[in-house]
Order: C-alpha cells, then structure tokens, then sequence
C-alpha cells in the first residue's frame, strides 16, 4: 500500500519529465551529437540524462528556465561521458590543412590567421584532456559556443 501512494505522488513528476522531455528533448539529442560526435552515443546520452531524470525527478531545478536547465545538463553530461571513456575529446577538432590549390589563392595574412587558429584549436583540445571538469565546461561554453563571460555565468549559474 505504502508502494502505491509512493507511486501515486511520483505521478505529476514523471509527467512534468515527460513535458520536459517532449518539448526539449529535440536540444538535449542537438547538444549531445554536437559534444559527442556521433548519433550512437548522443542517444545513449539523452536516453540516461532523462532516465535519471525519471528516478530521481528533484534533480530538475525549476529555478532555472526548462532549455537552461537541458542544455546545462546536457553539456555536463557528455563531459563527463567523454572523461569517463578515456577517448580523445571531440569537440574541438583541428582544422583541415589549406590544400596547395588555396594557398596559391590566398595571400600570407590569410595563411597566417589559419596557421594560428588551428594551432589555437591544437592547444585547446590538448588543454581539454587535462583541466578540472567545471573549467572544461567554461571552454566549452566560451570557445565552442562563443558565449560571453556574463552567459556563462548564468547557464552555469555561477558569479562572473
């Protein structure tokens, strides 16, 4: 008896995870592809975030906007799915050398800029494998998003 009225108060949580999953699940499966690289694993993702959601609905902090709280979520996540794999991180990804075609076309000011952002992706993916979880996340959110410190602050839900 004592099951069934435990059940029975769960009800609206399940619903309002369920709510959250129909309307911001599309951007939890969006942000997981993007940090993780590939389909299989951004579903294995979204799939285990509302699961746990499911068990332990109190994790939803409704003092936060509903995509807020997914994409915080979310992004945190997969960091910790991509520590936790011990596979190289994705996110950052050098860029294609310019092949020989390009770099007759282009002039050395050009050349240079691409030179020193894919060095500057080299060291931030280099960075990434080793620096404490909540400071990978400010990278991410900095270098990968191009949000600025005052958004970080607030998705983070820290002081800038």
């Amino acid at each position: 008896m004592v099951l069934f009225a435990a059940l029975a108060e769960a009800a609206p949580d399940k619903r309002r995870i369920e709510a959250l999953y129909r309307t911001h699940g599309h951007l939890a499966l969006r942000r997981a592809r993007t940090i993780l690289g590939n389909d299989r694993d951004a579903d294995d993702a979204v799939q285990q975030i509302f699961v746990n959601l499911l068990i332990s609905p109190e994790l939803f902090e409704a003092r936060r906007t509903p995509s807020s709280f997914v994409y915080c979520v979310t992004t945190n996540h997969c960091l910790a799915m991509l520590r936790h794999r011990g596979t190289p991180w994705r996110i950052v990804a050098p860029r294609p050398s310019a092949t020989t075609a390009d770099a007759d076309n282009a002039d050395d000011a050009d050349n240079a800029d691409d030179a020193d952002d894919a060095d500057d992706a080299d060291a931030l993916h280099r960075a990434l494998e080793t620096i404490r979880p909540e400071l990978a996340e400010v990278a991410v959110y900095f270098f990968f998003d191009a949000l600025k410190q005052e958004e970080i602050a607030d998705v983070m839900d820290v002081s800038p």
